[in-house]
């Protein structure tokens, strides 16, 4: 990003990379400049599509395929915990919503916090209800959320969304609860892989809607519509 400054992106957004002069290459005109409005003859206008030139950043330019062999999970489900805690977004929130939380039409269904999808099996069978808090626990730490019974999500696998942290939520955060394990050549961590358990939780629920959960039995079959309540997003 050496080719952009303040004045620059005051005037116009830039998609990077934006190195600081316009490579020999870059001037066959792939790119029509008049729709970026630039002023010197090299400045770089960005880059919308990485490798347009089908040239990769290899000694010899060829993009590299490497097979990467199946693992299973870095922790797998146990009898303490046996569930599987998938992480990730959800459609008009971005990371920890410092920006997008204060937003209230990007916030519109959000409105009463963090939520967990539960498959209506493993909600009967840990006697949790749609629309009531619940508490998700590994090894490390836990978390407390709203649950949101949907067929959408596989029996034995909860979807909890990452965007509500301590900022948000006194109940815990989801990543109080997932483990540091991590691709050992990308490094990057496996956060869609956490065992945990699931148990309801009776205390007011976080959020406007300021919800009681009530206690019930494990095992009882929870009150639910599947048909109204959807899928969200990851």
């Amino acid at each position: 990003m050496t080719g952009l400054s303040r004045e620059r992106l005051r005037e116009r957004p830039a998609q990077w990379p934006v190195p600081d002069t316009l490579f020999d290459e870059e001037r066959i005109g792939l790119i029509p400049r008049a729709r970026f409005g630039l002023r010197e003859k090299d400045e770089h206008p960005g880059t919308p599509r990485l490798y347009a030139n089908g040239k990769f950043n290899t000694p010899d330019g060829r993009a590299r395929f490497l097979p990467t062999p199946h693992e299973g999970l870095a922790e797998e489900p146990s009898d303490d915990f046996p569930l599987t805690l998938s992480t990730g977004r959800v459609k008009n929130q971005w990371h920890t919503m410092t920006r997008t939380g204060l937003s209230e039409r990007l916030m519109r269904g959000l409105e009463d916090g963090p939520f967990i999808e539960v498959h209506p099996e493993t909600a009967g069978k840990f006697g949790v209800w749609n629309g009531e808090m619940a508490r998700v626990s590994s090894e490390r730490g836990s978390f407390a959320a709203k649950v949101e019974i949907t067929e959408g999500i596989e029996p034995g696998t909860i979807f909890a969304p990452f965007h509500w942290g301590d900022l948000w939520t006194e109940g815990g955060s989801v990543n109080d609860a997932t483990h540091d394990a991590s691709d050992p050549v990308s490094k990057e961590p496996e956060l869609k892989g956490a065992a945990v358990s699931l148990a309801p939780l009776a205390v007011e629920g976080r959020g406007s809607g300021g919800r009681v959960a009530s206690l019930r039995e494990p095992g009882a079959t929870p009150l639910h519509d599947a048909s109204e309540v959807g899928s969200r997003g990851k």
